[in-house]
């Protein structure tokens, strides 16, 4: 049962509608650094009224604060402000910090891919690729600029020096692949976005309220946004995320060591439209040798992620880093 002081404080927020009539489903991420979510629904409604976040152990290390003023920035923009929750508001119970957010209609990719009955996971990955591209653009293009390469390879480089500092038996081949992957970013004559990323922009996180390849996509889950960034480190976070879906176990693994090979069907379909359509050369940056870099780019980085997210667990614990590792034995 939902703890009576959390419903009293519920109770008691101006702008949540009919809080006495609310029914609320729990689900919390996977990690101690994460969040136990509660979903509240009002009769047989199939969108939640309000989404209400905290963070597993107020101990140790979360983003929900980070979110809570990454949206308010970005809900600035009119666009973005019809795509995203609402900050509705905070309120502490039992030394806990709360976060109330209104609820947006949808359900995740991730959760149309699981719950599919005919379509091919081909199929429905390919429809994903096309609502993905909308979004990343409406996400990017407000908020960029053309960055020179060298500038592209200095970022790789800064999480690559965050890696050896963190992971101290990080082995040197893993180190200097990540600087000849940097070597051939930087040297490439054409300019890369740069400025909003999203920071998970995942299938985990877009909303689609249809399986169909044109409709409403919405967009959640902001604590990782970030103002000044490279912007393909999300167009190459929601193909890795969209190849894994539905991986388990030893499948996972697989998935992960092919991925680069597997992601052919994506770099057509997402990251060369999305490059074109964001003014930079998409047949200079998918050259292989360059398309490669890009990659490591983002290896290097999702795994500083992963272990920033692990707070004090065992770097050991990453199974990115040991991805990553394998990738150059």
């Amino acid at each position: 049962m939902l703890n009576e002081r959390l419903m009293r404080a519920l109770r008691q927020i101006p702008a949540l509608d009919q809080p006495s009539a609310l029914h609320f489903v729990q689900c919390s991420s996977a990690l101690a650094t994460g969040a136990i979510i509660l979903h509240g629904f009002v009769a047989r409604e199939t969108t939640a009224r309000v989404v209400v976040k905290t963070a597993r152990n107020p101990e140790l290390p979360h983003s929900l604060e980070r979110e809570w003023r990454s949206l308010a920035l970005v809900r600035g923009d009119a666009t973005l402000a019809e795509l995203t929750p609402a900050g509705i508001a905070t309120f502490d119970v039992d030394d806990m910090r709360f976060f109330a957010y209104s609820g947006v209609p949808g359900r995740t990719m991730a959760t149309a891919f699981r719950n599919r009955i005919w379509l091919p996971r081909a199929v429905l990955l390919s429809r994903f690729a096309a609502r993905a591209l909308e979004m990343a653009l409406v996400v990017h293009r407000p908020a960029s600029r053309p960055a020179p390469a060298a500038a592209v390879a200095e970022d790789l480089v800064a999480d690559l020096d965050w890696l050896r500092r963190s992971v101290p038996l990080l082995p040197p081949s893993v180190s200097r692949k990540a600087h000849e992957a940097a070597e051939v970013i930087a040297n490439c004559p054409k300019p890369l976005p740069y400025g909003r990323v999203h920071g998970d922009f995942s299938p985990h996180n877009l909303m689609v309220e249809s399986n169909a390849r044109r409709g409403a996509t919405r967009i959640i889950d902001w604590e990782h946004m970030e103002p000044n960034r490279p912007q393909h480190l999300d167009i190459f976070r929601f193909i890795g995320a969209s190849l894994l879906l539905g991986k388990r176990g030893a499948e996972r693994g697989i998935a992960l060591q092919s991925m680069r090979r597997d992601a052919g069907p994506f770099v057509n379909a997402l990251l060369r439209p999305w490059l074109g359509a964001m003014g930079a050369d998409a047949d200079a940056w998918t050259r292989l040798e360059r398309l490669e870099a890009l990659w490591w780019q983002y290896w290097i980085h999702a795994t500083r992620r992963e272990l920033e997210r692990h707070a004090s667990a065992d770097a050991r614990d990453s199974v990115l880093l040991r991805s990553l590792v394998s990738a150059v034995e």
